[in-house]
């Protein structure tokens, strides 16, 4: 094509400030005296007087020069409408704004002055829309109508009925009557076809002939400041002015030189494949501020065009718009409208790919908004959703798919898009096709054990992660899919490897779900808690949050935990919990347990119960709450705590459900009395009966009732345990024998059982229990004592042989034998030796009641008869079986003035003078001899001389009253001499 040089003017000076009625001004079209207006209709106050111009600033866009284009250009103008080109009006915020006039001068058309500014390589076709010849000029009521011969119009110029009608939505075009050497007037065009063109104004006659040109009349800038300096613009052609694809490094399009943030056009030539043979105001109208599609006919087109791969041709038949390039012609006017269009329906439609309705319908309903139910469910249950979405929000699968600054690119694309940043990120395939098979997502922390399984500082162990729409398989466990769970309420399976979960996890903390002791959330209940939950799993953070209803129930001060919540990082410890105390408080504040630097994951608590409460006595730290010192010192803790253990050291693993009596009774919030079998059947504590399973910890202390242990031991023969109540817990010790059992027993021989033990005496129990107690009133064994068998062995210094409740070689019973409890020996004095004893008689061991002792038996002093100091015999008045050892009453020379208090039937003579006062006062002589001292007469002397014990060396006795303080002779002698 042949370059036409233009010659470049420039408008000098500023044209003078007229009326608007005046005619000549130099102002251009459309602002000039052809339509009515002069400089007092924008300058009738000063720019600088606010208050005239009722310009209050209420947001960025509120401005003097802004008030006074709106005058005219505002929806209530009579000039086209326009929306301010700001953040305001695009995208609703205030962050950016510009004034009308920073692109535009309102007094002229300076694009024509620039024309000096281009290069001699300029074009007609660079600058103009439409040129041609003018072949005559008729002038009538102030519009002249030009005839004319085309020369050139843009491809979309050719129709001349486009090239006028300023209010329309086509704008016009402004007529130009010397295109090559434009004078600085212009006409607006208000009518043409193809063979005239009327302007407003009056063209001079002699531009018959002249080359004409048709451009844009915007009253543009020659020059705009930008971010990048003040930029020369070229509002020509191709493509409306707006933009230029010439491909130059500093494109001189009007949008262009402005823009550098955003995904189309911008100033360094990016971005330009966006409907580069289109006319911006075909999508962005000025009324709407430019925003893309919005104001007016515009509809819903800003949402749909930030959707990726989505154009004006998507929907739209580019060579003919604005109608649409299918649907069902109704009218049959050869197009589709609105009305009539299909285009809807390839992206508005289910899940499962049918076709929604209502969106053509809604185009240019403001108040219709799409939101995600629109097309599908607010929570889907297709493929997996309803499982992950019970745990988590839609951002954790498509979050940079739907949501920031790449949504638009990815959402409605005919794909599945599942990544956090960039795509396939997560695992999951990128850009999937909808409606074919699903696939899997991959080493993504939501399918993972959060942390190392050793170290929590290593990377996580990926479990198995289902193709989405596949549950689990059957034979893994819901949780073990990511971490594993076996233990879990006591289940089989591969335990939670991580930190101390193993340990943890094979207890029953009295909770319908064990996890929820430490993972508790108040939200949920029971397995709830981690099946069914909405926050804080999968969250990115290890959540340990202690459950304020354990234990027992009550509403107690939660615990701390001092590890980082962040996966990966080093386990702390726990503080401030039952879990971890002497178990003798059920709310806070705890007793701290022996082993405080507890840390998830680190060294096991000692195996011998110390760690927290202590154990018995052979333990690092042993038990001393309560009564517990004197009953483990040779008991086993499973005595009283048959379902926690089975012995001193092991919890009980007797099945229970799921998890074994030790798991389920341990560490549950309560003190847990179960007394063994051999112990009570019967038993209770605290008046309870065993066992009692819901006792609080830290419940003030009771007692036992109904066990062997406290009890008069008959029931090893009997098999049923009396009814009897030990001591208040924790009270004071040690009991006293008669606490369990008369000292001794004395309960009636054979009700409940056997009982001899009335006539053995009662303070003797070392003789036939030696190896239970040395004294009589302590206990010398605890593990013969109480241990559900009666311990017979022979001590004291008896002698005999016990089998089957039979006693033989009985050395109390001068060598014979004895059936415990017999009712055919009456055990009087006759059984072992006479009453009194007589020599010969062969009931004396060794006859030695021979000599001097007779007299002794039959000596009694009674003055009724006048007799004073006399000795007769009265053996035959002697009565055995009411008399056994005679007494003061009968006035005899009784037993027990010699054998006083001794002990009896222990394998010795044991003599002691009695020194206890008789209440007689017997005259002797010419004088009296007091008794009352007793037979002792001086009691600070030795009254009995001789070998002690059971020696046979002959003794005497001194210094006693009834021999007159004299030496006796012998014991030995015959007749007592």
């Amino acid at each position: 094509m042949k370059k036409t040089l233009l010659t470049a003017f420039l408008l000098a000076g500023a044209a003078p400030l007229l009326h608007a009625q005046a005619q000549t001004t130099f102002l251009h079209a459309p602002h000039d005296a052809a339509h009515g207006i002069g400089c007092v209709d924008c300058h009738e106050f000063t720019l600088t007087d606010v208050d005239s111009w009722e310009a209050p600033q209420d947001t960025l866009d509120d401005t003097v020069k802004n008030f006074i284009c709106l005058r005219c250009h505002g929806p209530a103008g009579s000039a086209p409408a326009v929306g301010m080109h700001s953040d305001l009006t695009v995208n609703g915020t205030e962050t950016w704004s510009n004034e009308c006039t920073d692109c535009h001068a309102p007094h002229f058309q300076r694009q024509l002055a620039g024309v000096a500014d281009i290069s001699e390589d300029f074009l007609l076709t660079d600058m103009y829309l439409v040129t041609g010849t003018i072949n005559s000029v008729t002038t009538a009521g102030g519009n002249t109508t030009i005839t004319y011969t085309l020369g050139y119009a843009a491809a979309d110029w050719t129709n001349p009925g486009r090239w006028s009608a300023k209010t329309a939505p086509d704008r016009g075009l402004i007529f130009v009557a010397d295109a090559l050497n434009p004078k600085g007037v212009t006409y607006e065009t208000i009518l043409a076809d193809a063979s005239s063109i009327t302007v407003a104004g009056i063209v001079a006659s002699d531009m018959v002939g002249k080359t004409f040109g048709l451009f844009y009349g915007q009253f543009l800038r020659k020059e705009i400041k930008t971010p990048f300096g003040n930029q020369i613009i070229s509002f020509f052609n191709p493509h409306g002015g707006f933009v230029d694809d010439s491909g130059s490094i500093t494109p001189t399009g009007v949008c262009q030189v402005c823009h550098s943030n955003t995904g189309y056009w911008t100033y360094d030539g990016s971005n330009n494949t966006h409907n580069s043979q289109t006319n911006c105001l075909i999508c962005h109208e000025h009324e709407a501020g430019f925003a893309p599609g919005a104001g007016g006919a515009g509809g819903k087109h800003p949402g749909h065009l930030l959707l990726a791969g989505v154009t004006c041709g998507t929907c739209h038949d580019t060579n003919n718009f604005p109608y649409f390039h299918s649907g069902t012609d109704a009218n049959g006017d050869g197009m589709f409208d609105l009305a009539e269009t299909n285009v809807c329906d390839a992206c508005h439609q289910d899940a499962i790919g049918n076709a929604l309705s209502g969106y053509a319908e809604n185009w240019l309903d403001d108040g219709f908004e799409l939101d995600c139910s629109s097309c599908h469910a607010l929570s889907p249950s297709t493929g997996s959703h309803t499982v992950h979405l019970s745990l988590t929000e839609c951002g954790s699968c498509h979050d940079s798919a739907v949501q920031g600054t790449t949504a638009p690119e990815q959402h409605v694309d005919t794909n599945i898009d599942v990544y956090d940043t960039v795509p396939a990120d997560q695992g999951y395939p990128a850009d999937k096709e909808k409606f074919t098979p699903p696939s899997t997502c991959n080493n993504l922390y939501c399918h993972s054990s959060a942390q190392g399984s050793v170290n929590p500082t290593d990377a996580p162990t990926y479990m198995e992660t289902p193709v989405w729409g596949t549950p689990f398989s059957n034979t893994v466990a819901t949780c073990t899919g990511c971490h594993n769970s076996g233990g879990h309420l006591g289940g089989a399976g591969t335990p939670m490897a991580t930190g101390s979960h193993a340990k943890h996890l094979s207890y029953k903390f009295d909770q319908d779900a064990s996890c929820q002791v430490c993972h508790f959330d108040w939200n949920y209940t029971g397995c709830v808690n981690c099946h069914n939950r909405r926050v804080s799993h999968v969250d990115g953070n290890i959540d340990v949050t202690f459950s304020e209803s354990f234990p027992f129930g009550v509403t107690a001060s939660s615990g701390n935990y001092s590890g980082d919540p962040s996966p990966q990082t080093d386990y702390g410890g726990c503080d401030s919990l039952f879990c971890h105390s002497q178990g003798t408080s059920a709310s806070a504040p705890y007793t701290p347990p022996n082993v405080t630097d507890i840390t998830w994951g680190g060294a096991a608590m000692p195996s011998d119960c110390s760690g927290c409460h202590g154990g018995d006595p052979a333990s690092a730290v042993p038990i001393n709450t309560g009564s517990h010192s004197r009953h483990t010192a040779d008991y086993d803790c499973s005595v009283c705590h048959d379902r926690t253990v089975s012995n001193s050291r092991t919890l009980n693993q007797t099945p229970y459900s799921s998890y074994t009596y030790g798991q389920r009774y341990h560490v549950d919030g309560k003190i847990t009395v179960a007394f063994e079998s051999a112990v009570a059947t019967n038993g209770t504590y605290a008046g309870q009966s065993s066992p009692v399973i819901y006792r609080q910890a830290g419940s003030s202390y009771g007692a036992c009732g109904n066990i062997y242990c406290h009890s008069n031991g008959t029931s090893v023969a009997t098999g049923t345990i009396p009814s009897y109540t030990s001591a208040v817990w924790g009270s004071g010790g040690p009991l006293a024998c008669d606490s369990c059992h008369a000292y001794g027993p004395d309960y009636p021989n054979g009700s409940p059982k056997a009982n001899s033990h009335q006539v053995h005496g009662s303070n003797n129990c070392q003789y036939c229990h030696a190896a239970t107690t040395a004294t009589g009133n302590s206990i010398t064994s605890q593990a013969n004592h109480v241990n559900g068998v009666y311990d017979v062995e022979a001590g004291g210094g008896v002698s005999f042989t016990y089998s089957g409740g039979t006693c033989s070689n009985i050395s109390c019973h001068q060598g014979g034998h004895a059936d415990w409890g017999s009712t055919t020996l009456a055990m009087d004095c006759d059984s072992c030796h006479g009453y009194p004893p007589v020599p010969g008689d062969g009931l004396n061991v060794n006859d030695q009641f021979d000599g001097g002792k007779g007299a002794h038996i039959t000596a009694s002093y009674d003055p009724s008869n006048g007799i004073e100091g006399g000795h007769i015999i009265v053996s035959s008045d002697l009565n055995p079986s009411a008399d056994i050892y005679g007494s003061d009453a009968t006035g005899y020379f009784e037993c027990s003035k010699c054998h006083y208090g001794g002990a009896h039937a222990n394998g010795s003579v044991e003599v002691n003078i009695r020194t206890s006062a008789w209440s007689k006062s017997v005259p002797w002589g010419s004088g009296s001899y007091d008794r009352t001292d007793g037979f002792n007469q001086e009691p600070t002397l030795t009254a009995y001389q001789g070998e002690p014990g059971n020696s046979v060396t002959p003794k005497t006795c001194s210094n006693i009253n009834c021999h007159f303080g004299t030496e006796t002779p012998r014991w030995s002698c015959p007749g007592g001499e």
